[in-house]
């Protein structure tokens, strides 16, 4: 049988479970709509969310305290560490491909962030506000409503 995308997930992120006592908390596989898959894993302080959509995978990761919709983007973070990175995400690769570099994302630069050290969160905060800000101008959309 076709390993899904689910297998992909969870494949790649078994050294959550291995290395950092995160618990599968969630998981989804929709084969019938584009073979979309999600999983959801919670240490006892922080959680990382990902999805794979129309095969793109995507990362978000915050504090267990949080509200889910105000976790980090992974692009955030390592932005924050590389700010000229050209792309984070590779979504012109192959699911294996974008889940070994975000893997390596995760085990490097982001390893704080996992152990639930959460000190430069304003840094990151910023570097989410300037994407949003260009995507809404690249969208046409003045950013000035969107400040604060």
């Amino acid at each position: 049988m076709k390993e899904t995308h689910l297998d992909q997930l969870k494949s790649h992120l078994s050294f959550l479970t291995d290395k950092y006592d995160f618990l599968l908390n969630g998981e989804l596989y929709s084969p019938e709509f584009m073979g979309n898959a999600f999983v959801k894993y919670l240490s006892e302080c922080v959680g990382i969310f990902v999805v794979c959509d129309r095969n793109q995978v995507f990362v978000q990761i915050g504090l267990k305290t949080w509200p889910e919709n105000e976790w980090f983007q992974l692009e955030d973070i390592v932005r924050y560490f590389y700010p000229d990175l050209e792309k984070v995400y590779l979504f012109d690769k192959s699911i294996d491909d974008q889940l070994e570099q975000i893997t390596l994302y995760l085990r490097g630069i982001c390893e704080p962030f996992i152990l639930g050290d959460f000190s430069m969160q304003a840094q990151v905060k910023e570097v989410e506000k300037q994407r949003v800000k260009e995507m809404l101008r690249n969208f046409g959309i003045d950013s000035d409503i969107n400040k604060g």
